[in-house]
């Protein structure tokens, strides 16, 4: 589905979650990895082909590293607005992320915070957080009607007595260039 092979932080590998590629060739990706090393570190991402590439750069503490991430749902289409429901549970956090072809962004959904839009030419992403619970919505509109690619993932707390209290830890790094 895609021409990335690898994603590293610091030499060490994250794991693939899902991915979808939308009829326009856009592909929306979720990697991850527990337990990383504090610090400031390169992200590399590695290919198979020149292709071009955004991406958003998200830590977090008190996160399970057990079970990082959960129950990614993905949807793909042309519409002014787009949704998508996401089984999670208190204490989790929802974060949802897409490309929708570099129309304008009207809004993003009630409750959706720590939101990030980098409008740079085509493909525009973002992403947004939001608070767990038994279903989880999250939306999208735009100024008129467009291609997409969407997905999101449930993040989930650690257990009593681990790491703490869920936390967004910094905002967003986010980069685009073309990988050669």
């Amino acid at each position: 589905i895609t021409d990335i092979t690898s994603i590293t932080y610091n030499g060490i590998g994250l794991t693939s979650l899902c991915a979808l590629k939308a009829a326009t060739g856009s592909i929306v990706h979720l990697w991850y990895l527990a337990a990383p090393t504090s610090g400031t570190f390169d992200v590399v991402v590695s290919s198979i082909a020149s292709v071009d590439l955004g991406t958003q750069v998200r830590t977090f503490t008190g996160v399970d590293q057990t079970t990082v991430v959960q129950n990614c749902t993905m949807s793909a289409g042309t519409a002014v607005s787009f949704s998508g429901t996401m089984t999670s549970a208190s204490g989790h956090m929802v974060i949802d992320g897409g490309d929708f072809g570099g129309r304008t962004l009207e809004t993003m959904g009630a409750g959706q915070g720590a939101g990030i839009v980098i409008p740079v030419s085509s493909p525009t992403l973002m992403s947004s957080l939001k608070l767990g619970a038994v279903s989880v919505g999250t939306s999208w509109t735009l100024i008129s009607s467009n291609a997409y690619v969407y997905l999101a993932a449930d993040i989930l707390a650690a257990p009593p007595g681990g790491a703490g209290s869920f936390l967004f830890q910094q905002p967003p790094r986010e980069k685009r260039g073309k990988r050669r």
